[in-house]
């Protein structure tokens, strides 16, 4: 529903497109104080490479970027720190991210978007 601006998987509408843009895709804080809104991580400045999401207990991060239309979700279930692979996960995920996507198939999920 995040990643489709308010539409749900099966078509219907939950929230208006922009009330998930403007307080879910946009920090509701101050700035400085850190990007979040209403439990969500989200962005100071919304842009095409921004995310928004949660990250939960134990390393676990889910987060959409809904102008690519791309999800990240992890989970590593470890209680206590450090993670000495922190460093590493985020470099590969970066790296991930970042190469060519083959959204031929897109249309299969968001195409029922206006």
């Amino acid at each position: 529903m995040l990643m489709n601006l308010g539409v749900g998987d099966n078509g219907v509408r939950i929230l208006k497109e922009e009330t998930v843009k403007s307080i879910l895709a946009v920090s509701t804080r101050p700035k400085g104080f850190g990007g979040y809104s209403l439990g969500l991580s989200a962005p100071e400045v919304d842009g095409e490479d921004q995310w928004f999401g949660h990250g939960g207990a134990w390393g676990t991060n889910c987060s959409v970027n809904w102008h690519k239309k791309q999800l990240k979700l992890w989970a590593v279930q470890l209680c206590g720190g450090p993670r000495p692979w922190d460093k590493e996960r985020e470099e590969a995920s970066e790296k991930f991210f970042k190469s060519a996507v083959d959204s031929s198939g897109v249309d299969a999920y968001t195409g029922r978007m206006k």
